[in-house]
């Protein structure tokens, strides 16, 4: 069994790494942001813990190469649960009929790089790319007595779209969805989307 002191300890590197890279990005002139994430499950991700999530952090830094385009990373931390009542494997050719609390906790670590229409200064739509690695963490909960646990790291891709604009001199607001794909790590890929909302301090 995996205590919640584990899920913590991942989260607490996780901000931790970012912050540290944050601060060396704002010495170079990238900016930060900071926004808040819901998730959206996709095919078998949507089986396993199908139901939308409210649990969502991402924290990036982006370094404009030119008035059109930036180059950064982005860290996050996604959770998606499911609750119910069914059959689960416990072991080879073992099933059980038992109340199920199912997560996934990913965290993404991906470099990126987005494109900008319109003005700087104005409000802009991008689109953009990340590419890295992704943690994956499956957990299956049986009543009070047995948990299944698997972690596992993947390859991933985040396409992404939407729109930033200036609402301070040195702050901008931020809107934009992002599609995860983690490649096959045992017998699943990952897919979901996140709906984001945030802001960026340059």
């Amino acid at each position: 069994m995996v205590s919640g002191k584990r899920n913590k300890g991942k989260l607490v590197a996780v901000l931790l790494a970012s912050v540290l890279l944050a601060s060396a990005a704002h010495a170079q002139d990238y900016w930060f942001g900071v926004s808040y994430d819901t998730s959206m499950p996709l095919e078998d991700t949507k089986e396993f813990a199908g139901d939308f999530s409210w649990l969502g952090l991402s924290l990036e830094g982006r370094k404009m190469v030119n008035d059109n385009a930036s180059v950064g990373f982005v860290f996050a931390w996604h959770e998606m649960d499911k609750e119910f009542t069914g059959v689960a494997p416990v072991s080879q050719g073992v099933d059980v009929f038992a109340a199920q609390k199912r997560y996934i906790n990913t965290f993404p670590m991906l470099v990126n790089a987005h494109y900008y229409l319109g003005q700087p200064g104005k409000p802009r739509l991008h689109v953009g790319l990340g590419l890295g690695a992704y943690l994956i963490e499956r957990r299956v909960e049986l009543g009070e007595i047995y948990v299944l646990d698997e972690d596992t790291w993947h390859f991933g891709i985040a396409p992404e779209a939407g729109i930033a604009w200036r609402v301070g001199w040195q702050a901008a607001g931020l809107i934009s969805v992002r599609f995860n794909w983690a490649s096959p790590g045992g017998d699943d890929e990952e897919m979901y989307l996140n709906f984001r909302v945030g802001m960026a301090w340059m």
